[in-house]
């Protein structure tokens, strides 16, 4: 896939991405917050309100928004089709998911059954319309390749997902028992399921395309999503059917293999890159993908070892490694990228048509969003993760100031999309669209 080859008028509007994309670093300052006030105590173990509520501000408002928007837009380009009433979609299902999001931590803050009730009732009817959505357009794809059936997949496991958190949440109202056992079902479907599938299937056009790497092996790109999904599922019937727990644990122990041999191929296409020019982008997903083997090992010692899997710690610490460990990292990572590219693609492709004033070069991606400023969130998101990773081992105050260096780095992220679409409407504002010129390259 080039630049070249993707069809403006097939894409949906910048506004449609953007709007997620702008807003989900205030989730990510919401969760710092957060865990700032929590304190210590408020946040050592996973049950507490504080922990429940950051890490759902963090997967629902962090991830959520940047993935469901980045979706929207790559889905003419990676599917084939555009995404049904895009623009309609992303206003019902953006409106509704912001406020769902500070209504359900809110719940988890300050327990009330109406507010819950309110959460949940604005949470489906945005992931629904979602799913809704993209159903439909799916159902239109004739020809299945390798990406649109892992982001089928991932589609799938995000309805599954999502139905498992809509009975948890109803559990923590006054209306229905709460089955606290499905809960590790519940957090893999995402952050081993929808979360690492989606990812997969944008990698296997992205890391080629951007970072200037060889394919992934064919059989990665085809048995992996594929045996991945079908081990959640298998693990999931399993806990469902009361089988014998050795079931749930071989079905988790190959699905972390899949995880694994996904990061290790991808490290190793990196090696292979054919630009050997530091790249910011690359560090990020080198570092999400060793989070994500470092969560792998950890899972493997919490199964061999019960000192360490009955140890508190435990699932702190592997909420650390996948959420803004390893998924955190690697959106980071793909938005420097596609916001500048998204960017520069609709300022240079926009439709021609008028009397063209005096031509203005489009800016390069390293003038809309310049790599010392990528960079510098990088660095402050991986000063971050290490504090945190500190604290939640048991260095005293590490957590806190964590969560306040992570605060940073998410205004960092923020303000870098927002200055990025700043340019962009300064620019195509300015001139008329058929006056600004591509100048070679994104680059």
């Amino acid at each position: 896939m080039t630049a070249a080859s993707i069809s403006l008028a097939q894409s949906p509007p910048l506004s449609v991405p953007a709007r997620f994309f702008a807003t989900a670093p205030l989730f990510g300052v919401l969760a710092g917050m957060v865990m700032i006030a929590a304190g210590t105590g408020g946040l050592s173990d996973r049950w507490m309100p504080g922990v429940l509520a950051a890490t759902h501000l963090l997967t629902l408002g962090y991830m959520g928004m940047i993935m469901l928007g980045a979706l929207m837009q790559v889905f003419p380009v990676v599917i084939g089709h555009p995404f049904r009433r895009s623009t309609l979609v992303s206003i019902i299902v953006h409106a509704a998911l912001t406020l769902g999001i500070v209504l359900l931590s809110s719940a988890f803050l300050v327990p009330r059954d109406g507010i819950l009730m309110a959460a949940l009732l604005m949470l489906a009817a945005a992931l629904l319309t979602f799913l809704a959505a993209a159903s439909a357009t799916l159902w239109n794809v004739e020809a299945w390749g390798d990406t649109a059936g892992t982001i089928a997949l991932a589609l799938a496991a995000f309805a599954v997902m999502t139905g498992l958190g809509l009975w948890l949440g109803l559990g923590h109202t006054s209306y229905l028992a709460l089955p606290r056992s499905w809960t590790d079902i519940h957090a893999g479907w995402g952050l081993a399921g929808w979360v690492p599938l989606l990812l997969m299937g944008v990698a296997y056009q992205v890391v080629p395309m951007f970072q200037l790497t060889p394919n992934y092996p064919r059989v990665l790109r085809r048995v992996f999503p594929v045996v991945l999904f079908t081990m959640l599922l298998a693990g999931t019937l399993a806990h469902a059917l009361a089988l014998p727990e050795w079931t749930v644990r071989l079905s988790q122990a190959i699905a972390a293999l899949v995880l694994a041999g996904f990061a290790v191929a991808t490290l190793e296409l990196q090696r292979r890159r054919r630009r050997k020019r530091p790249d910011v982008t690359v560090a990020y997903w080198r570092v999400g993908l060793a989070c994500l083997i470092m969560a792998v090992l950890l899972w493997t010692a919490g199964q061999l070892l019960t000192k360490v899997g009955t140890d508190p710690r435990y699932v702190l610490m592997l909420g650390v490694l996948m959420i803004p460990g390893f998924s955190l990292s690697v959106i980071n990572g793909m938005l420097y990228k596609i916001v500048p590219f998204l960017v520069w693609l609709h300022l240079t492709m926009a439709p021609a048509g008028r009397t063209a004033p005096p031509k203005v070069p489009a800016p390069g991606v390293k003038q809309i969003i310049p790599d010392r400023r990528s960079r510098l969130q990088l660095r402050t998101h991986t000063l971050a993760l290490l504090l945190i990773s500190a604290g939640v081992l048991g260095v005293p105050g590490l957590v806190q100031a964590g969560a306040l260096v992570f605060t940073l780095a998410c205004i960092l992220l923020g303000r870098d999309i927002l200055s990025a679409l700043r340019l962009y409407r300064a620019t195509a504002g300015s001139v008329q669209p058929d006056a600004i010129v591509r100048t070679g390259t994104p680059d």
